[in-house]
């Protein structure tokens, strides 16, 4: 990330939100903690925006599917990852159901924490491209992904710009393209390089 990338941790186990707080920030994220659903929404209402939330389910007060139901509301495009010890395929089903981006049960590796985190960012940023998409846009958009992303899509309603993108990015050794797709808009999917080197 380039510093600038904002995120939200509710959880009210103090040690726990520690221990996400310095493994994100060595990775270049901005983190702010929160240790109830109420000290959170206090923190949104004097006008914090983070640029996502993650959300344990168990949190003393307001619990988390009902906090996430009112972070929704509030900001229907803003992802929230949830992150909970109930191995509960219902209560999965409902996170998603009520706007959770993605549904994450302990224990879990925080590689695989970093790793939803950057999925659920590509999949915010395709979602918040422009009608009219610019190369200029993808490759700062593409600057601001960390290296442990993999892939990346894109979609242009310019051909023109697609192919400014792909003058833009080929002489790249981190990406390569992974795939085209052409039709009333123009999608293209990129692969991350492992170690510099072209995969398969």
């Amino acid at each position: 990330m380039d510093g600038n990338f904002e995120m939200l941790v509710i959880d009210d186990n103090k040690d726990f939100v520690e221990l996400i707080k310095n493994f994100l920030k060595i990775r270049g994220f901005k983190i702010k903690a929160a240790y109830t659903a109420e000290q959170a929404l206090k923190y949104l209402e004097e006008g914090y925006r983070p640029d996502m939330i993650l959300l344990d389910l168990m949190l003393p007060g307001i619990d988390g599917i009902d906090f996430l139901e009112t972070i929704k509301s509030l900001y229907p495009d803003l992802p929230v990852i949830v992150v909970s010890g109930i191995k509960d395929l219902n209560v999965a089903v409902e996170a998603m159901k009520k706007g959770a981006s993605d549904y994450l049960t302990k224990p879990f590796g925080l590689d695989e924490l970093e790793h939803r985190i950057h999925e659920a960012i590509c999949r915010r940023m395709v979602i918040n491209q422009t009608e009219n998409f610019t190369a200029d846009e993808a490759l700062k958009t593409m600057s601001q992904i960390s290296n442990n992303a993999t892939s990346f899509r894109f979609v242009f309603q310019d051909i023109t710009e697609l192919n400014k993108f792909i003058d833009g990015i080929k002489n790249r050794s981190d990406v390569r393209v992974g795939d085209i797709r052409i039709g009333d808009e123009y999608e293209i999917y990129l692969v991350r390089r492992k170690d510099g080197k072209s995969e398969g």
